[in-house]
């Protein structure tokens, strides 16, 4: 549901919305990123750690910003305004055909449809991202399943660059680690496997795959039904349907985080994130009924790195660096 006006007409408190945009600009952005990883990387961070608001009752980007809900209006107000800051021409476009809006991104010098609302799935899956409506063209978001129409813009979108992407058939989050490297969740054959992806190459390693994993619930059995990757304290974090598994970087470290005894009562994990040193988690039964909790992370146990920083300052022909050193023994110094 849209109103035109939500987009500029509401009040709201300017310094927390503005804290809020460059919070979520530092945890997105890393340096030496190109333009569509600061795209994908914004796009796939609000639809983890927002939602839908089925009720329409939250209407802007600042409820989303605060409260985690909102419809279209706050979805493409957002995006716009943190692509914006990070210097990526972003424009909101509407149809009042569809009673709907969505994005235009320029990345490169050309035009791209973007629609985080249709990329969001409703009723809400922690940890579920889908990338069908990222960086379209005019044809390629009129037609298929989510077929946009009667939106009203002098731009047109015509670049074909992305229209095979990898991302296409992602339907978790991608994390980047660097410019170079990222890591995303893929189907493989019986179950989840998570793999590291050279940007420059577009090289895939598998670095875990999960044991083949399903619950038989009722009279069916239930395979991918579980979502979730974050980056958290260093390390990956993926879910299945019984566990919250963690691993270093390399996929060597594999630690179980926390446990769901699903089929002991007939639930699963159905998707999970980490947020706030805190794992949000949602469970599901085979009649559709949900449930979300959270557990607290640091109080249960699992330590949080807290670093301390040391500034290197350069001289005459050598490069300054920083170190950070977390008191238990964990120490990065970053690249000169």
């Amino acid at each position: 549901s849209f109103d035109p006006r939500l987009l500029a007409d509401y009040k709201f408190d300017r310094a927390t919305y503005q804290q809020r945009l460059e919070e979520i600009l530092q945890a997105c952005v890393l340096e030496g990123m190109a333009d569509w990883q600061i795209a994908l990387s914004i796009h796939d961070y609000l639809i983890v750690h927002t939602r839908y608001d089925e009720s329409l009752r939250k209407t802007n980007g600042y409820e989303l910003l605060t409260e985690g809900m909102t419809v279209c209006a706050g979805y493409t107000e957002v995006y716009r305004e943190l692509m914006n800051m990070a210097g990526i021409p972003c424009k909101s476009v509407v149809s009042e055909k569809m009673n709907h809006t969505w994005n235009l991104v320029q990345i490169g010098g050309k035009w791209y449809h973007v629609d985080l609302t249709w990329d969001d799935p409703t009723p809400d899956c922690y940890g579920r991202v889908w990338h069908s409506n990222f960086l379209l063209t005019d044809l390629e978001i009129a037609s298929g399943r989510d077929a946009h129409y009667g939106w009203e813009t002098d731009i047109k979108c015509t670049d074909t660059t992305y229209s095979t992407a990898f991302w296409r058939s992602i339907e978790n989050p991608i994390l980047f680690t660097d410019p170079d490297t990222c890591y995303l969740i893929r189907a493989d054959k019986l179950s989840n496997a998570v793999y590291k992806r050279s940007v420059a190459t577009g090289k895939e390693t598998r670095i875990y795959k999960e044991k083949s994993e399903f619950i038989n619930i009722g009279k069916g059995s239930y395979r991918y039904l579980h979502q979730g990757l974050s980056l958290w304290n260093g390390r990956l974090w993926v879910g299945t349907m019984t566990k919250v598994l963690s691993m270093d970087l390399s996929g060597a470290d594999v630690r179980t985080e926390f446990t769901y005894a699903a089929k002991k009562n007939k639930r699963y994990i159905g998707g999970f994130y980490v947020y706030n040193d805190q794992l949000h988690y949602l469970v599901r039964t085979h009649g559709g009924d949900e449930l979300t909790a959270i557990e607290d992370l640091e109080s249960s146990g699992y330590h949080v790195h807290k670093y301390t920083q040391t500034v290197v300052e350069p001289k005459c022909g050598e490069a300054g660096y920083t170190t950070s050193e977390c008191s238990c023994g964990i120490r990065c110094q970053s690249t000169p």
